[in-house]
């Protein structure tokens, strides 16, 4: 369990405590981050998911606390954690499948209204993900998985976020469009801005992050730097396999 006070994280949570019922899905979690990327790897049903969907307001933790920007939001509305620059890209990445490519970023505007800078974060969009600018009038629910899921980034670089959570960026993709979206986060994080990533492709979300945690049955059991956990002969056998 980690916990720390300083002041120049972003996000702080403290004693996490989560059900399904009877079921203690995040069992007295502890973390923080600042202006960083950071990895949460761990096993299927370990409660990577759960835990970004409380963070997020969508869930209600019953113990603890969760600080962003040094306010307390355990017991706020999605909607209102969203709008203070928390967005979260939940599994398979959802877009409106009806609205155009183009609607869909327009969506990511909604808060911050139509300034004179949505023209130049759109132009930014259209710079990370070229196949977005050629499909732009194309309806959103035509796009593969691996376009989708750029699309679901792309809404949220138009909303400005101050911290972007990642579900599973990966899943369902081919080994190149993989490589791609990784590329994409990439650019991102070197943008500066922060990233919360959960996901089961642990080779590749370490490679990406400055830091990890391994998450398992709803307890954090290691942290570490990516190189530390990426050397770490318990997280090779159990989650990274040996590259050929």
């Amino acid at each position: 369990m980690e916990k720390t006070t300083n002041n120049s994280h972003i996000l702080q949570v403290d004693d996490l405590k989560v059900r399904y019922g009877a079921i203690e899905a995040i069992s007295g979690v502890s973390f923080g981050m600042g202006r960083e990327t950071v990895a949460i790897i761990g096993p299927n049903g370990a409660g990577k998911t759960t835990l970004l969907t409380t963070i997020s307001g969508i869930l209600r933790p019953v113990y603890g606390t969760i600080r962003y920007m040094d306010k307390r939001i355990e017991q706020d509305p999605p909607e209102k954690i969203y709008r203070a620059g928390l967005v979260h890209i939940t599994e398979r990445g959802k877009v409106f499948s009806r609205m155009s490519v183009y609607e869909n970023l327009l969506m990511g505007a909604n808060g911050r209204g139509r300034d004179k800078d949505l023209v130049s974060d759109l132009d930014r969009v259209f710079e990370l993900f070229p196949i977005l600018k050629s499909r732009r009038g194309q309806s959103a629910g035509t796009l593969s998985g691996g376009e989708q899921q750029m699309l679901a980034l792309g809404r949220a670089v138009i909303s400005r976020p101050r911290l972007l959570m990642l579900d599973e960026p990966s899943l369902g993709l081919s080994p190149l469009l993989v490589q791609h979206i990784f590329e994409y986060v990439r650019v991102l994080a070197q943008d500066g801005l922060p990233i919360l990533l959960v996901e089961q492709n642990a080779r590749q979300a370490l490679r990406v992050a400055q830091r990890g945690y391994v998450i398992n049955s709803g307890k954090l059991i290691l942290s570490g730097t990516s190189e530390e956990l990426m050397s770490n002969s318990g997280v090779i056998e159990a989650y990274l396999g040996h590259e050929e």
